[in-house]
């Protein structure tokens, strides 16, 4: 492996690391107001872009693929 590949693959690790400490993080505090990190995306998105259709909302989120049906419906049942 070349200089520059370690380089590389070094880099890669540390923004690895860094994306699961920040969903760490993020998991906390959406646990503390009773909400997943998925479901905080989904109110965030709501406020800046509303109204919305579900496939509207599936095409902004990033932690969902295709329509977030279940993870509305769960809110809507959750209140």
């Amino acid at each position: 492996m070349s200089f520059t590949s370690k380089k590389m693959e070094s880099i890669r690790f540390l923004i690895h690391a860094a994306q699961r400490e920040g969903e760490r993080i993020l998991q906390d505090a959406t646990k503390s107001i009773g909400l997943t990190p998925a479901q905080s995306e989904v109110l965030h998105i709501l406020d800046r872009f509303e109204p919305l259709c579900l496939k509207e909302l599936g095409s902004l989120l990033i932690c969902e693929s295709g329509s977030p049906s279940r993870l509305v419906n769960t809110m809507e049942n959750n209140g």
